[in-house]
């Protein structure tokens, strides 16, 4: 009979343990702190070198720490519609005060000067908007004139893309470029069209289409009609 006891005390200590054990796995992790600076002081802001004022920025342990609020309006022209909705809407979406770690985690560098009292945030070449240059006329040079030919006219086309940021550890500049042109010299006609590219690898370029023409004028020799001979003949 005791025994009988023993047993059924093990197996009910076993099964406290094991319930235990599991609901241990189960349980939700805890939620992380939320961040709050220990004071508000005023701090020189700057993008890619570019210092844009000063500003009430959070101080945490000696570092500074950005509402998002701030944050958000400071690099909404810096930023690509689409990674901007990927950091704002998605990563900071529910963060309140943003630390140098998420800032880091984003791919934008965080550069803190406390001498100064100076915040610099590096966006990367990849992140900006793309700007388009466009150098073409707005008129397009009438390259047969029907008076009298031009002895040089044409246009040129050039269409170009791309980024830069320069800092003291290198530089990058990705470009891509297109051009297109027509130039007539003395009715030698030349029309060609082709692209360059720049990267960190070097230049590249191809040649898309070319070809010359010449332009040749004839002129039909002029008969006399058949009135201007019969006045002759009665002459």
């Amino acid at each position: 009979m005791l025994e009988i006891k023993k047993f059924s005390a093990y197996l009910i200590l076993f099964f406290l343990l094991l319930v235990s054990g599991v609901n241990s796995q189960t349980s939700p992790p805890a939620q992380d702190v939320e961040v709050e600076p220990d004071l508000i002081g005023l701090v020189t802001l700057g993008v890619n070198g570019q210092v844009l004022g000063d500003f009430e920025i959070g101080i945490l342990a000696d570092e500074p720490v950005l509402t998002r609020e701030l944050l958000l309006n400071v690099l909404n022209p810096y930023l690509r519609p689409d990674i901007y909705d990927t950091i704002f809407n998605a990563a900071f979406l529910d963060i309140q005060w943003i630390t140098k770690r998420e800032i880091e985690l984003v791919g934008i560098g965080w550069e803190w000067d406390i001498s100064r009292i100076a915040l610099n945030l590096r966006i990367p070449p990849s992140y900006s908007p793309v700007v388009d240059i466009d150098a073409s006329s707005l008129y397009t040079m009438n390259i047969k004139p029907i008076l009298k030919p031009s002895p040089v006219s044409g246009y040129v086309n050039l269409r170009a893309s791309g980024a830069a940021d320069l800092d003291r550890s290198g530089s990058s500049f990705p470009l891509d470029a297109s051009l297109s042109g027509q130039v007539d010299i003395l009715s030698w006609i030349a029309v060609g069209t082709g692209s360059i590219a720049y990267s960190t690898t070097g230049f590249s370029g191809a040649i898309s289409g070319y070809y010359l023409l010449k332009e040749a004028r004839y002129t039909p020799p002029a008969y006399p009609t058949s009135r201007s001979r019969n006045s002759w003949d009665s002459r």
